[in-house]
């Protein structure tokens, strides 16, 4: 379980807590749960559908867990000579680029990007991120949160100026592959993926699941402390 802020003023502290168990918690007036793995839950609690990998299994269970295709991917980014690196200690400096990096990508592809999240966790220490290179050039970045047991995929993002779209994807494979091996190394248990939707995104859920994966339904939801309910709508009213 992982429970950080990421804001923190005199009337209002919002807290994430991701993978909740049942443990005991720090109350909270703003408490979002994300992929929560209780079973007493809200009634209004969104279920969530997400991709997950037991690294418990061999390396080469892990391997042949992915499909063909991706392996001859990933094998033709090895030999065109792309590079993989990770950081578990990632530094304020790191956050700042990462975080312009992402709120660019995700204007232009559409989806939310929480960046009080992001400072957050470097500060707790749960973040981690890798990339992909052909140096001097960063090809591709994916970017986790995770506890002592459970590391999770938040974003991916990728180089706009990077054009070869076929090498592109294969350095994405690569790089994902060589996350599963580091994360095995280090001694966590499951690889999350952060979420599939065969309705909604079918074309990410088809590239999630042919990594091996099997499929974990999961939970999410907010708890707001009726004090706080006016103080929240105010304060997402004036964020818009």
């Amino acid at each position: 379980m992982i429970c950080f802020t990421t804001h923190n003023f005199f009337l209002f502290k919002r807290q994430e807590v991701w993978f909740y168990n049942g443990d005991n918690l720090t109350p909270a007036g703003y408490c979002t749960f994300a992929y929560t793995l209780e079973k007493d839950i809200p009634k209004n609690a969104l279920i969530e559908w997400t991709s997950c990998i037991d690294l418990n299994k061999s390396i080469d269970q892990l391997y042949h867990a992915i499909s063909s295709t991706f392996r001859l991917h990933i094998n033709k980014a090895i030999r065109s000579g792309i590079n993989a690196h990770i950081n578990f200690t990632p530094s304020v400096k790191d956050c700042k680029r990462i975080s312009n990096e992402v709120k660019t990508f995700a204007k232009l592809k559409g989806f939310a990007f929480n960046k009080h999240r992001l400072f957050s966790l470097q500060r707790s220490g749960n973040l981690c991120f890798s990339k992909a290179n052909i140096e001097p050039t960063t090809i591709v970045t994916h970017v986790y949160l995770h506890d002592n047991k459970r590391i999770i995929l938040l974003h991916t993002y990728h180089n706009l100026k990077f054009e070869d779209h076929k090498m592109r994807s294969c350095a994405n494979k690569l790089l994902h592959w060589f996350d599963i091996q580091e994360f095995k190394k280090r001694g966590f248990e499951i690889f999350d993926w952060g979420g599939i939707n065969a309705e909604l995104l079918p074309g990410i859920t088809r590239f999630k699941l042919a990594f091996g994966g099997s499929s974990e339904k999961c939970y999410s939801y907010i708890n707001i402390v009726p004090s706080l309910q006016l103080f929240v709508k105010l304060y997402k009213h004036f964020r818009k």
